[in-house]
């Protein structure tokens, strides 16, 4: 049984998670944004942070960076609206994230996720003492942290449109949204 904290600022998202988490056992913690998790991170280290990135407060890149510097062991799920392979998303793999789900997603989709990287988080630390890698100095925290500002500077209202012209400025070409994929959205009456 693992320790998972489920940070998403929609309650029913939130909830809906910490269940389908719950389902094999764990030990669920939930949080509203990125900053209430990373406080509990430094009084009880969990196993996994599943993320959504796009929060009020500290949104789930933020919480990234400051994981990959306080906490470089615990692996973490991104989520975001968009399906599987959204920009943000691809982003987030890059910024240290060990696996991402696309919304909407499919109670099975993120079990076997969780278990996944469960799996290679538990190998990893067999194999190194601990899992630790080296963490971002803090010119490359402060930079980082302000490229995730950049990131998600006004999602919220135009989501899709936003992170696209976002990462184009920043030099990122041929940015495609999950929408642009007919494939990415599935159907099923359990998806979010």
């Amino acid at each position: 049984m693992a320790r998972i904290f489920v940070v998403d600022d929609e309650p029913a998202v939130r909830s809906v998670l910490a269940r389908i988490v719950a389902m094999d056992h764990h030990d669920v913690e939930e949080f509203a944004e990125g900053r209430e998790a990373l406080e509990a991170v430094e009084e009880r280290q969990p196993d996994l942070i599943i993320t959504d990135i796009f929060m009020p407060g500290m949104n789930g890149v933020e919480l990234l960076i400051h994981l990959d510097r306080i906490a470089p062991s615990v692996p973490v799920v991104a989520i975001s609206g968009g399906g599987s392979g959204s920009p943000i998303l691809d982003e987030a793999i890059h910024l240290g994230a060990a696996a991402t789900v696309g919304k909407p997603f499919r109670a099975e989709e993120v079990r076997r996720t969780v278990e996944r990287v469960l799996s290679s988080s538990e190998a990893s630390r067999a194999a190194t003492g601990d899992g630790r890698t080296d963490s971002a100095d803090d010119d490359g925290l402060e930079s980082q942290i302000l490229a995730a500002d950049i990131l998600v500077a006004g999602a919220e209202d135009s989501a899709e449109a936003g992170i696209r012209a976002q990462l184009e400025s920043l030099g990122f070409t041929g940015v495609r949204a999950a929408s642009d994929d007919s494939e990415a959205l599935g159907g099923g009456a359990d998806l979010l």
